[in-house]
């Protein structure tokens, strides 16, 4: 990727450059984290800039929004690398990419929760990455784009989290939990009451 040198006059600036490019898709306020700013107006005014120079592309996974190197990924697998951030969401795509599952061969591999698994894919069904083939009784989950999960999930390779060996476990801090959430936005300017769900 080419770039002039404006954009980087700011140290802030070229600090969250450089961890998007090393954690393609990083929410809001774990990126402040690691690039050590405090502050989310000081942080969202220096995305701002990058988005105008066409640097950095923001996307809306959820409550999230996750940031990406403008031109470094297709758009159709930035979102599927946004969605599969969270880790059952990413062990999910791992497990479908060896073959169709029936929910309790899901559930069974991951060890999560009924009502965690039930969630993700039920979210992930809404969002266009699973789909169920019912045969008979039984009902296997499938993606629906398996090439664009495996490009998605070679980007991750060396970004992944020690999340994605047990589900659920406890959660760094700069890492999405996936049986409770708030259901918050993680940018400035919206209202900062929480709402616990089941997810």
């Amino acid at each position: 990727m080419m770039l002039d040198k404006e954009p980087f006059d700011s140290q802030v600036r070229h600090a969250l450059w450089h961890v998007i490019k090393q954690r393609p898709g990083i929410h809001f306020r774990a990126l402040g984290r690691a690039a050590g700013v405090s502050s989310l107006g000081h942080l969202r005014h220096h995305l701002d800039h990058l988005e105008r120079r066409d640097l950095v592309v923001e996307v809306e996974d959820g409550r999230y929004k996750r940031f990406f190197l403008t031109g470094e990924q297709p758009a159709r697998v930035r979102h599927v690398l946004a969605r599969l951030s969270r880790p059952v969401p990413r062990r999910i795509g791992r497990l479908l990419l060896g073959r169709p599952m029936t929910r309790t061969e899901l559930r069974r591999s991951l060890g999560c929760a009924d009502s965690t698994l039930g969630y993700h894919l039920s979210r992930m069904i809404d969002l266009g990455d699973l789909v169920k083939d019912r045969d008979g009784n039984k009902c296997h989950y499938m993606l629906s784009e398996p090439e664009a999960v495996k490009e998605a999930l070679a980007l991750q390779e060396g970004v992944t989290t020690p999340n994605d060996q047990n589900v659920p476990t406890r959660q760094p801090r700069d890492t999405e939990r996936d049986d409770i959430a708030p259901e918050v936005h993680d940018t400035p300017g919206h209202n900062d009451e929480m709402e616990y769900v089941v997810v």
